[in-house]
């Protein structure tokens, strides 16, 4: 009996629970945290063991955005502003973490676990929480930069998303990154800023619970939920975004002939 199996997906498998590469992210599986095409909620992980939320399965069920609103079939058409800003604003969020950390590591105990009503349980290093919030801060940009670097070759065709894409890049003759390649990025992007505000909150609680000793943090409360908002809420504009783009460039071709 083999201990690690594929899957009907190729998908490696221990026990039921997907496991991914711990070094670099699967460009596939990153397109999948955001696939709303696919009514599942949890996808395999883009790295490392365990699943992922499919943030684009929610948006379709809520009705923010509809099922074949898929990025990668679109990709073409995703504005330039939303690139350039999800390359760089993740830097920017690692800085405000590194002042955070900054803050944090100067005190000898801060809170480093937290009830599930946002009270703190017990105390850790001042140093150790200034380098978990970096850490965890840093990670997504590695992440995110490992994405960008994705060629066509890397994407399979199993996912819907994926055999979608290229249908539509052949069919058009396009001159598109391969594989949804700058879509597996502009969703790393978001996935990163999500991440880091989560991170932005946690060291917030830190530093005010150190004024307030013992006291309900509501900013803990607030940390793990503001994840999956905050990478929806970008995805959902870039979906909204690229459609304008994309009824725009309609017209243009209408006015022409």
């Amino acid at each position: 009996m083999k201990f690690l199996k594929k899957d009907e997906n190729n998908v490696k498998r221990i026990g039921g629970i997907p496991v991914g590469s711990l070094w670099r992210p699967d460009p596939e599986r990153t397109l999948q945290t955001f696939e709303p095409e696919n009514p599942s909620l949890l996808t395999p992980g883009a790295t490392g063991v365990g699943w992922d939320l499919n943030t684009g399965a929610i948006a379709a069920k809520l009705g923010l955005i509809r099922p074949d609103d898929s990025l990668p079939d679109m990709e073409q058409y995703i504005p330039k502003g939303y690139r350039r800003a999800l390359r760089y604003l993740p830097f920017a969020g690692l800085g405000v973490i590194g002042l955070l950390a900054k803050s944090v590591s100067r005190h000898e105990h801060v809170a480093s676990n937290w009830s599930a009503s946002g009270y703190p349980n017990t105390y850790g290093s001042g140093k150790l929480a200034a380098g978990t919030l970096l850490a965890v801060g840093a990670i997504p940009l590695l992440v995110m930069r490992l994405a960008r670097e994705t060629n066509g070759s890397s994407i399979s065709d199993y996912s819907i998303s994926g055999r979608m894409a290229k249908a539509k890049r052949q069919a058009a003759d396009s001159k598109l990154p391969a594989g949804g390649s700058v879509s597996a990025s502009v969703i790393a992007g978001a996935n990163a800023v999500g991440v880091q505000t989560l991170t932005e909150l946690a060291g917030a609680a830190m530093l005010r619970e150190l004024k307030h000793r013992g006291k309900r943090q509501p900013l803990i409360l607030l940390a793990p939920i503001s994840f999956p908002l905050v990478t929806l809420g970008i995805l959902i504009a870039v979906v909204k975004s690229t459609l304008s783009n994309i009824n725009k460039s309609l017209r243009r071709q209408r006015q022409k002939s």
